[in-house]
């Protein structure tokens, strides 16, 4: 009896939390006694450990708090178990009211251009088992409906044995990163249009002459069938006196049609008809022809210098090409024949402003590089999934040691100025 009551001692001491009373029960050198110091070695050592994981989940809990990105920790299921004070601030929720809710019920997240919603971190994490991001131009919406771009990262939360307990969801607000992006994006486009322009500055006098040439036919065209038409309606007004003439003699009045009809030969013979209505069809078709030569360079000029052509886009490479060698085809006629051998490639998203400047550069410097006569190979083809785009011209070639250098911003081996 006396060992179940020194036994029930120990247990009310070790329920009540009075581990001092303990060691005066545990300085027995009975088997009673080797037990219960065993067990209050153990109670101690577990104390211990209770402390120091206290202690780990207050210094785990203050780093979250202290980072300076948003962070959502939930369970398994999505379930919110902790909110840094960047998160509640982004979200609108406060943590008591946030925890024990669905993460997708706080953390509300669309696409910015569609407003679909953005499916939720937690089920790609449980699904990929890795970590993962949002998509770009994500948005967050928060309890009192404003808005905000965001990106963030969501990691698995790992037991011993590897078994996703959780998820810790890592985010940030973006919108100074995204406006000094647009405003980047906006200066880019700015110094492409300044560059297109220069270009075009530089091609001036010869799209200029490639205007001048179909225009100065188109109007001695038409000064020539001025002529034609004047001439013609002299004639029409004689056939209108020789109607009236044979009308009235018809009908026994006086007339004189034989008259009006050598009047009409004059004319004729006068106004060359015959070479005259020769003449009028081949000086349409060609007026036609220059005007729609002018058409298409202003149309190759507006495609060239668009302001909007810096935008991503599916477009045509060959298209792309082709419309370049017109714009500075005066540039090259008069030293180069050209090459052409385009392949079947297929449209692709890029930003055909650019490349049109690039491809504008890759020609003139082509040309520049030919001293007197020679060629310039334009070909596209397609390869391993990759559009290629090849000029080659019978100049004098790159030097060895600039070749490093010629993807360089500025520079040129041409005199400055």
């Amino acid at each position: 009896m006396e060992t179940v009551a020194r036994l029930r001692q120990v247990t009310n001491c070790v329920t009540s939390g009075k581990m001092d009373e303990i060691m005066g029960l545990i300085e027995a050198k009975d088997e009673l006694g080797q037990i219960t110091h065993s067990f209050t070695l153990l109670i101690q050592r577990l104390q211990e450990e209770c402390a120091h994981t206290q202690a780990n989940e207050a210094w785990l809990s203050t780093t979250l708090r202290s980072i300076g990105d948003a962070v959502i920790v939930t369970d398994d299921q999505g379930i919110i178990m902790l909110m840094n004070d960047v998160a509640q601030l982004l979200t609108g929720w406060k943590e008591e009211d946030a925890r024990g809710k669905v993460l997708s019920e706080v953390f509300r997240i669309v696409f910015d251009a569609t407003r679909h919603p953005v499916e939720s971190p937690v089920t790609k994490v449980m699904r990929e088992d890795t970590v993962v991001g949002l998509a770009d131009h994500t948005v967050l919406i928060s309890k009192s409906g404003a808005e905000c771009p965001i990106d963030d990262s969501a990691a698995p939360i790992r037991e011993r044995t590897g078994k996703i307990s959780g998820v810790v969801l890592v985010f940030r607000d973006v919108t100074e990163r995204k406006r000094a992006e647009d405003e980047q994006q906006h200066l880019r486009a700015q110094l492409l249009q300044n560059d297109k322009m220069a270009g075009v500055g530089q091609l001036a006098a010869g799209v200029a002459h490639e205007i001048n040439n179909p225009i100065g036919f188109v109007r001695s065209n038409l000064n020539t069938l001025q002529e034609y038409v004047s001439d013609l309606f002299a004639l029409i007004k004689s056939y209108e006196r020789l109607e009236a003439a044979t009308t009235a003699k018809l009908e026994g009045q006086s007339g004189q049609p034989e008259v009006v009809l050598v009047e009409i030969a004059n004319i004729k013979q006068k106004i060359g008809y015959d070479a005259l209505a020769a003449d009028l069809d081949p000086l349409l078709t060609e007026s036609k022809d220059g005007i729609e030569r002018v058409r298409e360079i202003v149309k190759n000029l507006k495609e060239f210098s668009r302001v909007d052509q810096s935008t991503h886009k599916h477009a045509d490479i060959n298209h792309c090409v082709k419309s370049t060698l017109h714009m500075v085809w005066n540039e090259l006629k008069y030293k180069a024949e050209i090459n052409e051998d385009y392949g079947a490639i297929p449209e692709i998203l890029c930003s055909p402003g650019e490349l049109n400047q690039v491809f504008m550069n890759l020609l003139v410097n082509a040309g520049q590089a030919i001293a007197d006569k020679g060629s310039i190979g334009i070909r596209t083809f397609v390869k391993d999934k990759t559009i290629f785009v090849e000029i080659s011209d019978t100049g004098c070639g790159i030097l060895p040691q600039n070749v490093e250098r010629i993807f360089e911003p500025f520079y040129t081996t041409k005199d400055v100025g």
